[in-house]
C-alpha cells in the first residue's frame, strides 16, 4: 500500500476544479448523514483557510484504501458512496485535527497564565472567514493588556509575557513598522474601530526577547516615543498561596523610557551610545512675548549628571541667538510645558532640533513643599521658577528622578559674571568641540585639550572650554595648580592618584542613579570599592599631605591655592565616609555571581548586616522547610525499600524512578515528569512543602529588595559629600588635563593684564593646526587701546584666517587656565568672542548664504561690548562687490564712530578700499608672499610666507589659487587678460571722473580762488585713500 502523503501537501495545490468536487462531496455526506441520522460534522475554516484542502484527485486517494479480506485490499471493488465516505471521514478527521492546532495557536506561552482560550471552549466559537465571532470578550491577559493601556494612553507598552516582550494593538502597529518585526494579526485597536477588528477574538501583537529590549528600545526611542515597560509583579509561588493561581499575572507599569531617562536604568549601565549618555537634559520651559520682546523662564535637568540649571532671559521676537545659545549647550531632548508655547518660538525651537519631544502638562499639577522651601529660601528664585520646578517635579515621578530636584548641591545658573559664554556659531567657527571636514572630535580644541582619565572629568573639561573664565583671580588660581601639579607630578602620591583616577567608572552618573534607587548591586560594589581605594590611598600618605598640603610653608599650599584646597577637602570627606564599613556588610562572591537570584539573596554580609534580623529570620523559616523535605525522604526510601535513596536534586526534590518500576508507586504520588527510561514524581507532602518552600523564597527575594533600598537611602543621605567629593576628583582631572596640553614643546603661562588691555603675543602659534604635525608659521599679535581695529589683506590661502582663529584660540586657551603656544602672551580678559566666519547657506532654516552672513552680524552688532573680541572674515561676500564694499565699509565706520569704547576686532578683506580707510584705532596688515613669474603663466605666481607684515597689498592672486585647485591654464590666462582689461577701464574712468570733477571746481564761478584750492586739495586727498 502507497504511504499517506503528509498534511502539508494538501495545502500545495490550490485549483477550482478541485474545490468544485469537494463542495459536491459535502452535498452528498449531508444526504447519507440525513439519510441514516447520522450526526453532523460541520466544515469550517480556520483564519480563513479552508479545513479541507483542495487535492489532486479524491478517487485517486490512495491512502484511504481499506484493508478489507473479502476484496483484498481492491480499492475499486468499493462502490462510490463508500468511497465518497471514506474521504469524507478523513476530510472531517483532518478539519478536528486542524482546529485542535488553531486552538494551541492562540495559547499564550505563559502555561502559569489562562491566558488563552477559556477551558473547555467550544471549537465552533472559532470564526469563520469573514463572519463575526459568537462572542467579542478578550482573553483575560488581553483585557488586563487594554486596561493598562487606557491608563497609560501616552506610552508605548511592551508587556512582559514570559521571556518575552510583547506591544499589543496599535502600539504593534507603531513597533513593528518601525523595527520590522512580524505582526500578529488581530484587533489593532481597542475600540474596536479598525474595519477589520470585528473579524478576531484576540489582540493583535508583536514580539521581541526580553534580553534584546534594551537593543530595542535604541531603535525605538528616537522616534520620540515614551516606553512603558510592564513587569510582572508577583511570581508563580505567589499566586498559588492568593488563591489565584487560574488567573493572569498582576502586572504594573514599572519603568517609562524616552531619550532622556534611557542611560539612568540600572540594566543600561555599558556599552551605551555617547548620544544617550550625555544629551539627556529635560527642559521645563515658559515663554511669554510683550511688546515684541519675548521673555523666557526655563530649569534644564541633565539625569545622568544631576545637573540642575535655571535661567531667566529675553530677546527681541525677531532675534534668537540667546535661545539658540541655550539649546547647544543644554542640548534638550524633551521640553515641558504647562502654557502654550509662542508659535515663533516653536518654530524657531523645531528649526533648531527637529528631534525635540514637546510635552504639554496640565494646569493641575501638585506644588511640592519641600521644594518650593528650597527655591525660595535657599535659591532666592522667581515665582515663575518654582511654577516650573512644580511641573517637572510632576513629570520626573514617573521615571523615578525627582529627586535630583531637591537637592540645593545640584542647581546652578546658567549665566554668571565669572565667565563667559561663547555663541554656537564661535564654537562651530573655531572648531571647539569638533572640526567643520567631518564633525569629528580630532582636530578640535577639546580633542587637543582632553587628556582627562575620568568621564566625569571630562564633562567638567566640556564646561571649562564652552565657559571661559572672566575673573582673572580665578584664572591665575589655575595658572598655579597647572605650575604647580608640573612640578609635583613625579611624586608618588600623585602618580597613584592619578592612576587610580584611570581605572575609575562614571562615579557621576552612579551617584546620581543611586538618588533615583535605579542602580545595580554589582555598580554600587564598584563604587563604594572605587572610593574606599582612593580614601586608603590618602591616608597611606597622610605625611606626604601633613607636609606639602596642610602645612602653611608647605609646597603645594604655597605654590597654589586651588590645588591645596582640593586636595584638603577631598582628605576631609573621604575620611568622614565609611566606605569600608558600608563594604564590610556587601559579600561580594555573591555581586559577582552570575546568578541573579543568588545576586539579590545573598547580596548582604549577615554577620555585618546591621538590619540582618529580617533576612536570618525568612532564612531559618526556608531552613525549616527543608528539613521537613528531609524527613519527608525516609517515608519515600521505605516505599521504594531503597534505604539510601535520594533526591535527584534539593532544588526540585523529584523522586526518580525507572518505569518498570512505577506500577508499584502509591496512585497518590504526583508524576512531574518522564523520559523513555526514568520517571519522577513527588508525593503530596513533598509537593505542599515545594509549593511552601517557593513561596518562602519569594518572599525571602522581596525582603532582600526591600533591604537593598534601605541600603542605597542611607548612602543617599550622604549624596552631598559624595557630589563634592567627585566634583573634587572632577576638578584635579581637568587640571592634570590642562597641565598635560601645557607640557607641550613651546607654551608659556600668560600674563594677565586687565587693567592696561594689551595684546601682545610673541610667535604665537594656531594650537589645533599645529598639534596636526604641520609646519606652523609662528606670528606676532600687537592690539592695544589705541589701536583696537586690524585690517588683514594679502593673497587667497596665505593664511588670514588661520592667523586670527589662532588670536581667539590663544585667548581662549588662557582663560580656561591653560598655558598657551607661544613665547611671550600679555593678555587682557574678554567677556565674550564673536565670530562672523565662512560663507554656508541653511536650507532647513530656509536662509540664504547672505541672510546668515547678516543674522551672524546683527547678533554681533547687538551683543559685543568693548571688552569683546570680534573675528570678521570677508563680511559682505555673499552679494555683489558694490554691495558687499558698502556693508563692510558701513560696518568698520560703525565701530569708529564709538571710538576707545569699540570691541577689539580682527577684519579679513579682499576689498582694497578697506585698507585704506585711515583711523588711528585701524591698524593695516597682510600675509606676505613673493611673487614669481613661470614659463606659459601671463600672471604673477606667488609664493606664501605666512608671516603677518605692515601694510595694505593691492591684490588677492585669486588666479594662483585657481592654478593650485587643476584648472586649466589657458582659462586661467583668458581670465589674466579679462581681469587686466577690466582694471584699465576702471582706472580709466577713474581718472575722467577725477579730471571732470577737478574741471567742474576750476570752472564754478560762484568760488572764490582760496575755496578752489581748498576743493581741489579736499579732491586730491580722496582720490589718494
Amino acid at each position: 500500500m502507497p504511504s499517506q502523503p503528509t498534511i502539508s501537501k494538501f495545502f500545495k495545490a490550490r485549483h477550482q476544479s478541485q474545490k468544485t468536487r469537494i463542495d459536491s462531496l459535502i452535498q452528498q455526506r449531508r444526504s447519507v448523514e440525513k439519510d441514516r441520522q447520522i450526526p453532523k460534522n460541520g466544515f469550517t475554516s480556520v483564519n480563513g483557510l479552508s479545513s479541507i484542502s483542495p487535492i489532486t484527485k479524491l478517487k485517486d486517494l490512495s491512502y484511504l484504501r481499506k484493508q478489507d479480506a473479502t476484496n483484498n485490499g481492491n480499492y475499486e471493488t468499493l462502490d462510490e458512496n463508500s468511497r465518497n465516505l471514506a474521504s469524507i471521514e478523513f476530510a472531517s478527521k483532518l478539519d478536528k485535527s486542524l482546529k485542535r492546532k488553531e486552538i494551541d495557536y492562540l495559547r499564550v506561552n505563559d502555561l502559569a497564565e489562562v491566558e488563552t482560550t477559556p477551558q473547555g471552549t467550544d471549537v465552533s466559537d472559532l470564526p469563520e472567514s469573514g463572519k463575526r465571532r459568537k462572542t467579542d470578550q478578550l482573553t483575560p491577559l488581553d483585557q488586563q493588556v487594554k486596561d493598562l493601556k487606557l491608563a497609560n494612553l501616552d506610552k508605548i507598552l511592551a508587556v512582559r509575557v514570559g521571556y518575552k516582550y510583547k506591544f499589543f494593538a496599535q502600539d504593534a502597529v507603531v513597533v513593528s513598522g518601525i523595527l520590522r518585526i512580524m505582526l500578529i494579526n488581530g484587533k489593532r485597536t481597542l475600540d474596536d474601530s479598525h474595519p477589520q477588528d470585528h473579524l478576531y477574538k484576540q489582540l493583535a501583537y508583536c514580539s521581541i526577547p526580553d534580553n534584546r529590549l534594551e537593543i530595542h528600545l535604541k531603535r525605538l526611542l528616537p522616534h520620540n516615543l515614551k516606553i512603558g515597560v510592564v513587569e510582572q509583579t508577583e511570581t508563580l509561588a505567589l499566586k498559588k498561596n492568593s488563591g489565584t493561581g487560574n488567573k493572569v499575572f498582576q502586572r504594573k507599569v514599572d519603568k517609562v523610557f524616552t531619550k532622556a531617562t534611557f542611560s539612568i536604568n540600572e540594566n543600561f549601565a555599558s556599552g551605551e551610545d555617547d548620544s544617550y549618555r550625555r544629551d539627556n537634559a529635560i527642559w521645563s520651559l515658559f515663554s511669554k512675548e510683550d511688546n515684541g520682546i519675548l521673555y523666557y523662564f526655563l530649569i534644564s535637568v541633565e539625569l545622568s549628571s544631576g545637573e540642575v540649571v535655571y535661567d531667566q532671559f529675553s530677546e527681541r521676537f525677531d532675534q534668537k541667538s540667546e535661545l539658540e545659545k541655550r539649546i547647544a549647550y543644554l542640548r534638550p531632548v524633551e521640553i515641558i510645558h504647562h502654557t502654550e508655547i509662542p508659535f515663533r518660538v516653536l518654530k524657531l525651537m523645531k528649526k533648531n532640533d527637529p528631534t525635540i519631544m514637546f510635552t504639554l502638562i496640565g494646569k493641575e499639577f501638585e506644588k511640592d513643599e519641600i521644594l518650593n522651601t528650597l527655591l525660595e529660601n535657599s535659591l532666592n528664585l522667581r515665582e515663575e521658577f518654582m511654577v516650573l520646578a512644580s511641573i517637572l517635579d510632576a513629570y520626573l515621578r514617573s521615571y523615578g528622578a525627582e529627586q535630583v530636584l531637591r537637592l540645593k548641591e545640584n542647581y546652578t545658573p546658567f549665566s554668571s559674571r565669572f565667565h563667559m559664554v561663547l555663541s554656537p556659531n564661535t564654537l562651530e567657527s573655531l572648531e571647539v568641540f569638533k572640526n567643520r571636514t567631518d564633525g569629528k572630535i580630532k582636530g578640535s580644541l577639546l580633542w587637543l585639550m582632553d587628556h582627562t582619565r575620568t568621564p566625569y572629568g571630562f564633562e567638567m573639561l566640556r564646561k571649562w572650554i564652552a565657559k571661559p573664565l572672566t575673573d582673572e583671580g580665578e584664572i591665575n588660581r589655575r595658572f598655579d595648580a597647572v605650575q604647580c601639579i608640573k612640578g609635583e607630578i613625579t611624586k608618588i602620591f600623585m602618580e597613584g592618584l592619578c592612576n587610580l583616577l584611570k581605572e575609575s567608572p562614571d562615579l557621576r552618573r552612579i551617584l546620581n542613579r543611586i538618588s533615583y534607587g535605579q542602580t545595580s548591586r554589582k555598580e554600587i560594589y564598584f563604587f563604594l570599592k572605587h572610593l574606599d581605594k582612593i580614601a586608603c590611598h590618602f591616608r597611606r600618605h597622610l605625611r606626604y599631605l601633613d607636609d606639602s598640603v596642610l602645612a602653611q610653608d608647605g609646597k603645594i599650599s604655597q605654590k597654589s591655592h586651588l590645588l591645596s584646597d582640593i586636595l584638603n577637602s577631598l582628605n576631609k570627606m573621604l575620611s568622614e565616609c565609611q566606605f569600608d564599613h558600608q563594604l564590610n556588610m556587601i559579600n561580594v562572591v555573591a555581586v559577582m555571581d552570575k546568578d541573579k537570584e543568588k545576586n539579590k539573596v545573598e547580596f548582604f554580609n549577615l554577620n555585618n548586616y546591621d538590619n540582618a534580623e529580617v533576612i536570618v529570620a525568612k532564612l531559618r523559616d526556608i531552613e525549616g522547610i527543608r528539613e521537613k523535605l528531609h524527613n519527608e525522604l525516609e517515608e519515600v526510601r521505605r516505599v521504594l525499600k531503597r534505604p539510601n535513596f535520594n533526591y535527584k536534586d534539593e532544588i526540585e526534590y523529584l523522586i526518580e524512578v525507572r518505569n518498570s518500576q512505577v506500577a508499584g508507586l502509591p496512585k497518590s504520588w504526583v508524576k512531574v515528569n518522564s523520559t523513555k527510561l526514568i520517571s519522577r514524581f513527588r508525593t503530596p507532602e513533598i509537593q505542599r512543602l515545594v509549593d511552601e518552600l517557593d513561596y518562602q523564597k519569594t518572599l525571602l527575594i522581596i525582603i532582600n529588595e526591600e533591604e537593598y533600598l534601605r541600603f542605597l537611602s542611607k548612602i543617599r543621605q550622604s549624596y552631598g559629600n559624595l557630589k563634592s567629593i567627585i566634583d573634587n576628583l572632577a576638578t584635579f582631572d581637568c587640571i592634570l588635563s590642562l597641565a598635560a596640553t601645557s607640557m607641550n614643546k613651546d607654551y608659556v603661562r600668560p600674563v594677565l593684564c586687565s587693567d592696561k588691555r594689551e595684546i601682545s603675543v610673541s610667535n604665537g602659534r594656531n594650537p589645533i593646526i599645529e598639534s596636526l604635525d604641520v609646519n606652523y608659521v609662528p606670528n606676532d599679535v600687537h592690539m592695544s587701546e589705541e589701536n583696537k581695529i586690524t585690517v588683514i589683506t594679502g593673497p587667497n590661502m596665505g593664511g588670514k584666517s588661520s592667523y586670527i582663529r589662532q588670536v581667539a584660540l590663544i585667548i581662549i586657551m588662557a582663560q580656561i587656565g591653560s598655558f598657551v603656544p607661544a613665547e611671550k602672551a600679555i593678555l587682557p580678559t574678554f567677556d565674550s568672542i564673536h565670530t562672523r566666519i565662512g560663507a554656508y547657506d541653511n536650507l532647513l532654516k530656509g536662509e540664504s548664504t547672505f541672510k546668515v552672513e547678516m543674522l551672524e552680524m546683527l547678533d554681533i552688532l547687538t551683543n559685543s561690548t568693548k571688552d569683546s573680541l570680534l573675528l570678521l572674515d570677508e563680511v559682505g561676500r555673499g552679494t555683489g562687490t558694490i554691495d558687499g564694499i558698502s556693508i563692510s565699509y558701513g560696518i568698520l565706520k560703525y565701530f569708529l564712530d564709538q571710538g576707545i569704547m569699540c570691541p577689539y576686532i580682527l577684519f579679513i578683506t579682499h576689498y582694497p578700499i578697506l585698507g585704506a580707510i585711515k583711523s588711528p584705532l585701524i591698524g593695516n596688515c597682510h600675509m606676505s608672499y613673493l611673487e614669481e613669474t613661470r614659463p606659459g603663466e601671463k600672471w604673477p605666481s606667488v609664493v606664501m610666507l605666512y608671516k603677518l607684515v605692515q601694510g595694505p597689498t593691492h591684490s588677492s592672486y585669486g588666479l594662483n589659487v585657481a592654478r593650485l585647485a587643476g584648472i586649466p591654464l589657458d582659462i586661467i590666462n583668458r581670465a589674466f587678460d579679462i581681469s587686466q582689461r577690466m582694471r584699465e577701464e576702471s582706472e580709466e574712468a577713474a581718472n575722467i571722473n577725477f579730471f571732470y570733477k577737478v574741471k567742474s571746481i576750476i570752472t564754478d564761478t560762484t568760488l572764490d580762488k582760496q575755496q578752489k584750492i581748498s576743493c581741489l586739495f579736499n579732491l586730491s586727498t580722496l582720490n589718494d585713500q
